[in-house]
């Protein structure tokens, strides 16, 4: 049966400390991948606009893991998460202007991977612009939910903290599945690592082969890929946004 590596890296935006990143992360540990069979990833990117929305970010990845996220529990899912975030920010002391911006709940995006070692398998779901890429034998075969740069926009749908902000969820959850084998490469980022990586793709370039090699290459640190990144923001090339990256190597 195959194994997978993984490599992961969350870098805040430039300019700000790495506190007010508000992204969200979620990969296997040592643990699992050496033995369990079936592994879990997400990722979520909290908007900057809302309060307490690193805390929304947190709990999604969380229960991403820990509960089911099929069409028939999400309902039950999402308000078992938004009980949790109400809790968590209920006993904070907020000045009157706070207290109203809390009251319009938290937003964030969620990107939840699923990895059956056993039968080669794969599922995916989306809310938002977060993105799944497949690789094989050097070629990206999917792209999930995005397919190009230009698809990426300022208001996607984000999953919120307060049922009322999310009367037509039905209609954005996207889902998608497939298989996977020995050498695949699977990579999972937020929005703007990923409208970079497509951007790139269109120019007939294989970025993917970088981002591994940042990531884990030899000689390579995580000082590099925030260089890199930080060169990329400048030159214009990647916005300047919290950045998350998950790569997955089916080995």
């Amino acid at each position: 049966m195959p194994g997978c590596r993984v490599r992961f890296i969350c870098c805040e935006k430039l300019g700000n400390s790495e506190i007010e990143n508000e992204d969200a992360y979620l990969v296997p540990t040592i643990s699992e991948i050496e033995n369990e069979t079936l592994l879990k990833f997400s990722v979520s990117d909290g908007a900057t606009e809302s309060s307490f929305s690193k805390e929304w970010a947190d709990l999604l990845v969380s229960y991403f893991k820990d509960h089911s996220f099929s069409d028939e529990n999400l309902p039950t899912t999402l308000d078992f998460a938004r009980k949790s975030w109400l809790d968590k920010i209920e006993g904070i002391k907020l000045p009157w202007y706070a207290q109203e911006k809390v009251a319009l709940g938290a937003f964030a995006t969620l990107l939840g991977l699923t990895i059956d070692l056993k039968n080669l398998t794969w599922s995916v779901i989306a809310i938002g612009d977060s993105n799944l890429f497949v690789i094989r034998e050097s070629n990206l075969i999917r792209s999930f939910p995005m397919n190009g740069p230009d698809e990426f926009g300022n208001t996607p749908y984000l999953l919120s903290s307060k049922h009322s902000q999310n009367l037509e969820i039905g209609s954005n959850i996207l889902r998608c599945d497939g298989t996977v084998e020995v050498g695949d490469l699977m990579i999972i980022g937020t929005d703007a690592i990923s409208a970079w990586l497509l951007s790139e793709t269109l120019k007939k370039n294989r970025p993917w082969h970088n981002l591994v090699n940042l990531l884990g290459g030899e000689g390579y640190s995580k000082t590099d890929f925030v260089n890199w990144l930080n060169n990329k923001r400048f030159e214009g090339e990647i916005k300047n946004d919290d950045t998350t990256l998950i790569i997955i190597e089916i080995m």
